[in-house]
């Protein structure tokens, strides 16, 4: 499991809807992966901010749609947590804080 319950990320909670610069797009979802990196990368949107989306999606929609047997919520958030730390200004994307 990624990093330390207590320099744990604050807990998501989702912002008002906003028009996304990614054309007529406002849903994070609608967004292909390659878009959402942009994003990320423009601090448009941040690593737990779209977790908690997808997980918030998959809770309310998981029933009806029957995607996914086992949801591992805790461990998404701690992963988003740890790219958010990583994406800090004065990091190299990709470079490891163990030596």
């Amino acid at each position: 499991m990624a990093g330390s319950r207590g320099s744990r990320c604050p807990p998501w909670t989702p912002r008002a809807v906003r028009k996304l610069r990614f054309g007529s797009v406002t849903q994070i979802h609608d967004l292909t992966v390659l878009e959402l990196a942009a994003a990320v990368r423009g601090r448009e949107l941040s690593p737990t901010e779209i977790t908690g989306h997808y997980l918030d999606r998959i809770e309310r929609l998981n029933a009806e749609v029957g995607a996914f047997y086992t949801v591992t919520a805790d461990l998404a958030r701690d992963q988003a947590c740890q790219a958010e730390k990583a994406r800090r200004p004065g990091r190299r994307p990709g470079a490891s804080s163990r030596r």
